[in-house]
């Protein structure tokens, strides 16, 4: 741990944090760094120096909401540049069919309508989403919300070949936040977090690496402060691994070429 130097009689402290990262076996030292965790104020009177604002707890959860921080933003990175591939995953596919269904309809037909009725909540919940993001628009007449073509949604018909599937990519792209916070794809968690916990360290290092599955548990555990019992461990990157977002052979892992090349430019 370290400080900045003294301005207006406060100070910030930084900590680096070590980590080993696995590649063929070969341990790497590498630091993971925090700037500004907390604020300490000095005061001097009569040659005495009192510091404020230095709590032990305090400076520890500043760092484990740091590192939340950082992580959750190698997650959404990870999620943007997999060309949609974790929404491959059968797990997760159930929890996208709405949007295709809609986005589908909107576009072959030019419009959509459905009665506001309680079987309707969840594809209403989605088109309110799908409108956010200017794929669709909703006006509502009586008991009937009608959906058609959004102003985005034009924008990326004129550039696209396949422009239900663009405009599939452009939501899910987009929509990250909310479709795992407000909508609740919770089942996608767990693949992404294996995932990111493998090219968390390829961006590290910048390059490809390959660990095997017991080493890539281990960093989970470090990036996410839990450990999964390794049945289940292989159970996900065997699903990872056949919708090509990581490879595997045996329970030997690398990452998949075209997204570590896509990662290390980003």
């Amino acid at each position: 741990m370290y400080t900045n130097k003294m301005e207006n009689s406060s100070f910030f402290i930084n900590a680096s944090l070590p980590y080993e990262i696995l590649d063929n076996n070969k341990r790497m030292l590498r630091f993971d760094n925090y700037n500004h965790i907390a604020e300490i104020k000095v005061e001097i009177n009569d040659r005495i120096m009192k510091f404020t604002g230095l709590n032990s707890r305090k400076i520890e959860k500043s760092i484990e909401i740091a590192k939340s921080v950082k992580i959750k933003k190698s997650e959404i990175l990870l999620f943007k540049i997999s060309n949609n591939k974790f929404s491959e995953l059968p797990a997760t596919s159930v929890f996208y069919m709405p949007i295709k269904e809609i986005i589908t309809k909107v576009y072959n037909k030019g419009s959509m309508d459905i009665k506001n009725r309680t079987s309707n909540n969840k594809l209403i919940k989605y088109a309110k989403f799908l409108e956010q993001l200017g794929i669709i628009k909703i006006t509502v007449d009586g008991e009937t919300y009608k959906f058609s073509i959004g102003e985005q949604a034009k924008l990326i018909e004129i550039k696209s070949k396949n422009p239900v599937m663009d405009l599939f990519d452009y939501s899910l792209l987009h929509g990250y936040d909310y479709l795992y916070n407000d909508i609740g794809i919770r089942s996608l968690s767990p693949y992404l977090k294996i995932a990111n916990s493998l090219y968390y360290n390829v961006s590290k290092l910048g390059k490809n690496i390959t660990v095997n599955e017991n080493e890539l548990n281990e960093f989970y555990n470090y990036m996410y402060n839990t450990k999964m019992e390794d049945y289940k461990f292989d159970v996900y990157l065997d699903n990872l691994s056949r919708v090509n977002i990581i490879d595997k052979k045996e329970d030997i892992v690398t990452g998949n070429r075209g997204i570590m090349e896509k990662l290390l430019k980003a």
